[in-house]
Formats: C-alpha cells, structure tokens, sequence
C-alpha cells in the first residue's frame, strides 16, 4: 500500500502543516507511524483530507470542522472510515450523505432534501422509498372475481373487504349478496 508523507500530503492538497495537525488531532484521519515517528498517510487518508479542504475552502471555520468531525466520529463505529461518507457544506453546516440519506456532522439532525430555487418558489420534494398502497375497493373487487369460482371464502373476504374501502361500491354488495354460502 502507498504511503504519503507529511511533505507530499502538503505539496499534493497544498495544505499548511498547521491544518494537518489539527485534522490529526481532531481525529479526521489516523495516519500510521514511519521512520522517526513521522506520519504515513493512506490513499484513503488523501481523499479525507482533501474532503477537509474543500470545508475549508467552503469558508468554513476550522473550529466548525473539527467540532463536527469529532460529533461524526462519535456517531459512527470507529470500524467505519470517513471517507466511506460523502462530506460537504451546505451554507455554514457541515452535511454528510450516506446512500439517500443526508444530516448534519454536529447535530446528527437529519435533512429533507429539496430541488430547485426556494426564492423562485420551486422546492419540490425529492421522494424517499415508494410506500405500498392499499389496494382500493376495486382491487378488492377484482380479487373477488378472479376467486369466486374456485374459492368461494376468498372470493366472500374480498367482497367484505372492497365494501369495507368505499361501503357505497354496489357491484361489491351484489357479488357478497350472490355468493354461494
């Protein structure tokens, strides 16, 4: 595995050592121990610390980063890596998304996602896992019918319960009122 020194780490993201230090020392990345003690920082590492510096660069305050990095740590199992999760700012928060999902590092509150201009009154909701409808009178009804002839006790609850979705639905009341008992 590549391993990156603190002066490559500097050169590549072009991050001040200071920065380093205290994305280390909050815990963001855990690099392993070289030669002399000196920092090895993974490929894994790398995309972290790049990740710290787009917050940066966002003009977010590194107080504001550390603070949530280290709420993030304590939310997730240390087994978990960062850079698993997507990070990023939205306005002065820091926002992860992992899969569908998105919330806040400090508060672990989690976020409703929008689409389009809310000054230009377009927000619409991006839908989250489609929820099963209950089937209707009629699909109760249809369920009656395509039973009735073999299976008359299905064909009577399917009745029962089309009458029980919208009680006026008629065809359902004559097929229950027809049916063999």
């Amino acid at each position: 595995m590549q391993h990156y020194g603190v002066r490559e780490v500097e050169k590549l993201l072009q991050l001040p050592r200071s920065t380093l230090r205290a994305l280390v020392k909050a815990g963001f990345v855990t690099p392993s121990r070289g030669a002399r003690r000196t920092w090895l920082f993974s490929f894994q590492d790398l995309i972290v610390l790049r990740t710290a510096q787009a917050l940066a660069a966002a003009n977010l305050s590194r107080t504001r980063i550390n603070k949530s990095v280290k709420e993030l740590r304590k939310r997730l199992p240390s087994t978990m890596p960062l850079s698993g999760l997507s990070i990023g700012a939205v306005g002065d928060r820091v926002v992860v998304r992992e899969g569908s999902r998105q919330w806040q590092a400090e508060s672990g509150q989690y976020l409703l996602a929008f689409e389009g201009d809310p000054d230009k009154g377009a927000l619409k909701v991006i839908p989250g896992p489609a929820l099963e409808k209950a089937p209707s009178a009629e699909d109760w009804f249809d369920r009656g019918l395509a039973v009735e002839e073999h299976d008359r006790r299905a064909a009577i609850e399917a009745y029962e319960r089309a009458i029980g979705a919208d009680p006026a639905y008629v065809d359902a009341r004559l097929n229950l009122g027809a049916a063999p008992r």
